[in-house]
């Protein structure tokens, strides 16, 4: 509280707010002699005269407008409750009116960035959801390739190679179905899909973008969701993953007998009754000669229902006054010019030849390095000190294991 004598010896009491004086007679208030401030008014310490009473009061009435738009905002927008703190009057200066312009407008501005804000939370939310599906579905199908693996590979304790027989024994074909869309795949979709599935159990999904590949347990469940999807969703377009028909070897076939592709699939028919009917269904692919050059083990691949005939007389056939063995022929399809697979030398789109020894850009039989590379393990950042195509690869063991999976075996 500000005091002093005014010239006509009365007493004046200035605001403390303010730099009006008044005197406290004009206050109503009692003189007092000349003492420590403190002594003066005590009751009235410190004192705010009337306008600036008007002007703490409308500046209060303005920080609750404030306040309770915020509060608003918190509760029904975002949810948030950092803006539900106390703002108290004498934070802000009661010496003038807030312009609520300004301040409208500057809650607008916060509004805005607030929900701006919100909407890359949201988005940024929804893609770590698809990450998060779309990591545990690779996961999941690079354990099972794993474990693949290493029950394909060597076994010390046995002391030789997994046979295409033992590995044929616990097999699994999958049973693929792809869902194409314009656009990715996103949340709401997924859901239709998964609920026009009907309840069938899914082995396992994978998601890349724009499509998903959904393998089933059989060849059923994968038809009933084929018809299911086709019928109640008409934004997808749904593929069935083609099977490949097998392929069997018969082994120790002589080649003398069969100058022709075509005279030894006659023969098979004749000599074979329940093979009649199935002309068309069988194709010599190659043909691998003995040390002797004078027999050799055909390469035929054929349809489902002939191969699974074979299973049920033994895997055995006639030929040329004589019982052959017939067994599946796993092993993939190399290129001995780029060492890939799928596809043969003849086919190949690559220009250079690689070497399946040192993985060098040149032809095998002309290598001279003593470094072995594996070309197909190198660019998977797999272990790469072993020959392509050999039994301790990893790429080759995978690929015989998609050959096992994807192959239409006849059982």
């Amino acid at each position: 509280m500000k005091n002093d004598l005014l010239s006509d010896k009365s007493r004046s009491i200035g605001c403390d707010f303010c730099e009006s004086w008044y005197h406290d007679e004009c206050l109503g208030l009692k003189k007092v002699s000349d003492k420590l401030k403190s002594d003066y008014y005590p009751d009235l310490l410190p004192l705010i005269c009337e306008k600036c009473k008007d002007r703490k009061r409308r500046n209060e009435e303005a920080i609750d407008i404030v306040k309770k738009a915020l509060e608003e905002f918190a509760i029904n927008t975002l949810q948030w409750t950092s803006y539900k703190e106390d703002i108290g009057a004498t934070e802000i200066p009661i010496s003038r009116i807030l312009d609520m312009a300004k301040v409208k407008l500057s809650l607008t501005e916060k509004v805005n960035k607030m929900e701006d804000v919100a909407k890359e939370c949201a988005n940024l939310a929804k893609s770590f959801d698809d990450m998060k599906v779309q990591m545990t579905s690779m996961v999941t199908s690079l354990s099972d390739d794993v474990k693949s693996m290493k029950n394909d590979v060597t076994s010390p304790s046995q002391g030789r190679s997994t046979s295409y027989a033992d590995k044929l024994k616990n097999v699994k074909e999958k049973h693929l179905l792809v869902i194409n869309s314009s656009n990715n795949i996103d949340q709401e979709q997924r859901k239709e899909i998964l609920h026009a599935t009907g309840g069938v159990q899914i082995v396992n999904t994978k998601f890349n973008g724009k499509s998903m590949t959904m393998n089933f347990s059989s060849k059923a469940d994968k038809e009933k969701v084929e018809n299911s999807l086709r019928g109640n969703l008409t934004n997808i377009n749904v593929e069935s993953v083609k099977k490949w028909k097998p392929r069997i070897m018969i082994k120790d076939v002589p080649i003398e007998a069969y100058q022709t592709d075509g005279a030894l699939i006659a023969s098979l028919i004749e000599k074979n009754d329940y093979l009649k009917g199935n002309e068309t269904d069988m194709k010599v692919i190659s043909c691998r000669p003995g040390r002797s050059g004078k027999r050799g083990d055909y390469v035929i691949q054929c349809e489902p229902n002939v191969r699974a005939k074979m299973k049920s007389k033994g895997d055995k056939v006639s030929l040329y006054w004589e019982i052959r063995d017939v067994v599946d022929y796993l092993r993939p399809t190399i290129c001995y010019k780029c060492q890939g697979y799928r596809h043969t030398a003849k086919s190949c789109r690559h220009s250079q030849e690689v070497c399946k020894k040192c993985a060098g850009p040149h032809k095998s039989k002309e290598c001279t390095s003593t470094e072995i590379k594996c070309v197909n393990c190198m660019k998977k950042s797999l272990p790469h000190d072993h020959l392509a195509h050999s039994a301790q690869c990893a790429s080759m063991i995978a690929e015989e294991r998609t050959v096992i999976e994807r192959t239409s075996h006849g059982l």
